[in-house]
């Protein structure tokens, strides 16, 4: 295990997110799990049975919690952008789903229409800081080809090299900054010690964070405007 420095670059520099928060250990708690049981990886019954994901990241313990050694992305916002999907049901296909001709109810019901903003915000290079095994890390990362959210309309697509594999750079660093980086920052969401001021509100410090029981009151990096 070691001090890591991890980049990659976004194709078209828009992806999309509600908070800005990409933490790494849940991008690489996805990709182990999407290659080692993609059976409830693809399947929406696998939060019946919960398998935790084994990373090649160290462990810390703050305020009795275990807690991986790896930040939330850190880059500089150039500008938000809101873009609009559309659910819109085309009434020539209304053979297709009613057995005898009337009017399709598109106020509400299975058929309603949406016009949903997203969120896009506009990156260009994403720069994360971790302590484990180089090499595995590099490994796991290779197969995160997108970053985000909305990622099947196109959003978040890393950059890819000459010979189409993402572009993923992970390296060593002389600092150990996964927990508190220059200055003091914070670099990923901590256990509240009940004192420390900042951003404060319930988060998953463990992936899945969705998870009630991976689930804290937590103080929040601020993102964005990352300088090194």
């Amino acid at each position: 295990m070691q001090p890591l420095k991890i980049t990659c670059r976004i194709a078209d520099g828009c992806i999309v997110s509600t908070d800005g928060l990409f933490s790494l250990d849940s991008l690489l708690a996805a990709e182990w799990m999407r290659q080692n049981h993609p059976e409830q990886y693809y399947s929406d019954g696998a939060k019946n049975e919960l398998i935790e994901s084994v990373l090649p990241l160290a462990e810390v313990e703050i305020c009795g919690q275990r807690i991986w050694a790896a930040s939330v992305a850190q880059y500089h916002l150039y500008g938000e952008q809101t873009y609009y999907w559309h659910k819109r049901f085309d009434e020539r296909l209304a053979g297709m789903y009613l057995d005898e001709p009337k009017r399709v109810n598109t106020g509400s019901g299975e058929f309603k229409g949406y016009r949903m903003p997203v969120n896009v915000l506009l990156i260009s290079d994403l720069t994360w800081f971790a302590v484990g095994d180089l090499d595995a890390v590099r490994e796991l990362l290779m197969g995160i080809r997108s970053l985000g959210k909305k990622r099947a309309y196109g959003f978040g697509a890393v950059a890819l090299d000459e010979c189409g594999d993402p572009c993923w750079t992970v390296e060593s660093w002389p600092d150990g900054w996964s927990i508190r980086g220059p200055g003091g920052k914070l670099m990923r969401a901590v256990p509240w010690d009940g004192q420390s001021s900042g951003t404060v509100r319930r988060w998953g410090i463990r992936p899945p964070g969705w998870l009630p029981a991976n689930q804290v009151v937590a103080q929040i990096p601020k993102v964005g405007d990352w300088e090194l």
